[in-house]
């Protein structure tokens, strides 16, 4: 059975991806497997922060290259200094990676996926050896972001713009063979309850985690 060391939940806000990779990082410690966690930023680079932060939490007017270029660098960062280290020891567990920011640099200012792809392609960052993709419909998702109450939440964080979330990430489901750098997606279906998901996690994929 094919063992995968770096692996990235990806999903909608709300879609349950952190739950599902905390009960991921728990199974694998009980299992005596080493594992990392990463975030989809790794702030290692100050000059790419400040343009990430600025244009993703202030809302600022940035040119769009400009984006691209910070998210990219940041997460070359990332691989050459977390992911690639880790990786010779332990399992890296990503919370979004590049399929996340194809999608919302689509939605938060317009620039196309495929540019965002591209520019991922071209660069030296280690894409995820396996995708599991949250598949949770829009209007539970939204559900769960109302219960944390408004001091967590973000500006996307709403029907209308989750509803596009979700329906561009479907369609890099169903062509993923335009983004072969993406590597293996398998979707997760968390519509219901996480214990019922948790369970088949375990059943289905932490196989491929821990031996």
């Amino acid at each position: 059975m094919t063992r995968y060391r770096w692996v990235v939940l990806e999903g909608g806000d709300g879609a349950g991806k952190t739950s599902i990779r905390k009960h991921l990082y728990g199974a694998a410690q009980r299992a005596d497997q080493e594992v990392l966690t990463v975030i989809q930023t790794s702030w290692l680079v100050p000059e790419h922060t400040e343009v990430i932060t600025n244009a993703r939490f202030h809302n600022r007017p940035l040119p769009r290259p400009r984006i691209t270029a910070a998210y990219v660098g940041d997460k070359e960062a990332m691989t050459d200094r977390l992911i690639d280290p880790h990786l010779a020891e332990r399992h890296v567990l990503g919370d979004r990676f590049v399929m996340s920011d194809m999608v919302y640099h689509q939605v938060l200012w317009d620039i196309p996926m495929d540019d965002t792809y591209q520019a991922y392609a071209r660069s030296r960052v280690r894409f995820p050896d396996l995708t599991l993709f949250v598949d949770t419909a829009p209007e539970t998702a939204v559900r769960r972001l109302m219960a944390r109450g408004s001091d967590r939440r973000n500006r996307w964080d709403n029907l209308e713009t989750q509803r596009r979330v979700h329906e561009l990430f479907t369609h890099i489901l169903y062509h993923s063979d335009r983004y072969p750098a993406l590597g293996r997606i398998v979707v997760v279906d968390n519509s219901g309850d996480l214990e019922t998901t948790f369970a088949h996690v375990d059943r289905v994929f932490l196989p491929w985690l821990v031996p």
